[in-house]
């Protein structure tokens, strides 16, 4: 299932639920299973990668890249801003943060 925006411009979603819950969020790019599913209100990322900040439910002007990158814990977190986390299981146990490279 391909889940487009819903309510907001300018997003671009694709894969499996990939940004689901997203509300009033703007201006990001999910490409992968689940990336950035429970992101609710974040604007300005880009999450690319099977499972890819999925549990991020806020923070923006982040990059996400690869699979299980940022994943987060299951009830949710901030990612912060400004971030940039690249590779394979890079940052997966974040819980809050911002103008960070992993």
């Amino acid at each position: 299932q391909r889940q487009m925006c819903k309510e907001t411009g300018d997003n671009t979603f694709i894969g499996h639920v990939a940004g689901l819950n997203n509300t009033t969020g703007n201006f990001s790019i999910y490409i992968g299973t689940a990336a950035g599913e429970q992101v609710t209100t974040a604007n300005s990322n880009i999450f690319l990668g099977y499972l890819a900040g999925r549990y991020n439910t806020s923070g923006g002007n982040s990059i996400v890249l690869g699979s299980n990158a940022a994943i987060g814990p299951s009830g949710g977190y901030n990612l912060g801003a400004n971030s940039v986390i690249i590779g394979t299981s890079a940052g997966a146990s974040t819980t809050s943060g911002s103008t960070g490279i992993s």
